[in-house]
């Protein structure tokens, strides 16, 4: 079984990612893109949510651990960076 980073970082990847919320609930999103943060290095991916169907996303940072886990990233100021990086790709 692959790793969720190695799913997400997966080129080719047309699945969507299943995440568990900390309360266990599962959480399914589609892949939109993935962004590093060329300043601090940290890589971060874009994901919408399935069950929303508005445009709305949301960012994750990639965290580098064991777990290979993932962090919601809560400071809007980041997110709309790393949103602006992804819109400046297209």
């Amino acid at each position: 079984m692959e790793s969720l980073y190695d799913v997400l970082l997966d080129t080719n990847n047309k699945e969507n990612i299943t995440l568990f919320a900390e309360d266990g609930r599962e959480e399914e999103f589609a892949q939109v893109a993935v962004i590093k943060d060329d300043d601090t290095g940290k890589i971060y991916t874009i994901l919408q949510p399935v069950k929303l169907k508005s445009n709305e996303v949301v960012v994750f940072e990639l965290i580098d651990d064991e777990d290979e886990s993932v962090k919601f990233v809560e400071d809007e100021a980041l997110a709309a960076k790393i949103l602006d990086k992804y819109k400046n790709l297209l």
